[in-house]
């Protein structure tokens, strides 16, 4: 991936945030006082970034995300990259909520296919249940912030760094390793967030300016 345009040369400072509970509910409401005006050009520019990646050949089932509504806190819309990623040849699949305090699933999905509302977690729309589940190489999933380091802060139910974990375990030992690519707005970039040790790290990020590789970061692990 390109280089990471991120300082790398001195350890991250302190976090600025007391807490997750405090950074989210602070970022959060930054994010929903965003305009269409802003988000819908930040969005086109996040998926023209994405697409000029030249690793996308090496997945073929790439997990991605639909995006929640302004209200629910918004996320960048990558709709376009999706489209574009099919007329590539690759397969796509959306995360599913199977039960609540465990790992996700990933339905097979492309635009286009029916989708129902999560009756486990308010906002979320996943595949229809007829969907067979796959195992992407690639995960795509959105983030409310990310740091210098690859740590995502998310909604706080924890959904995503128990999928990461059991998909990382699973593949382990009979594949190459899942590829976990952050997104988030430039503005919610941060240079430290507090994390706790069950938290996944990133591999990459992107935001509407590029690409970011965690793995060339000092002290990624």
């Amino acid at each position: 991936m390109p280089p990471s345009d991120m300082p790398t040369t001195s350890p991250p400072p302190a976090s600025p945030f007391a807490s997750k509970s405090e950074a989210r509910s602070l970022l959060l409401m930054q994010r929903r006082k965003l305009h269409e005006s802003m988000t819908k050009p930040w969005s086109a520019q996040v998926v023209e970034q994405a697409k000029a990646w030249p690793g996308w050949h090496h997945h073929g089932v790439v997990g991605c995300y639909w995006p929640l509504a302004r209200e629910n806190g918004g996320e960048p819309d990558l709709g376009a990259l999706y489209d574009w990623l099919v007329q590539q040849g690759h397969q796509l699949a959306l995360p599913t909520v199977v039960a609540a305090d465990q790992p996700m699933v990933f339905q097979r999905w492309q635009p286009g296919d029916a989708m129902v509302q999560s009756s486990q977690l308010r906002g979320l729309w996943q595949p229809a249940a007829e969907q067979p589940v796959v195992m992407p190489s690639l995960l795509l999933i959105p983030a409310v912030a990310i740091d210098r380091r690859g740590y995502r802060l998310g909604f706080g139910a924890g959904y995503y760094d128990r999928t990461l974990a059991a998909l990382r375990a699973e593949q382990a030992a009979s594949q190459p390793p899942l590829t976990v690519v952050g997104v988030a707005f430039r503005p919610f970039w941060v240079d430290c967030l507090p994390n706790e040790p069950h938290d996944q790290v990133l591999q990459a990020g992107i935001h509407e300016d590029g690409w970011v590789d965690f793995a060339s970061i000092p002290g990624h692990s």
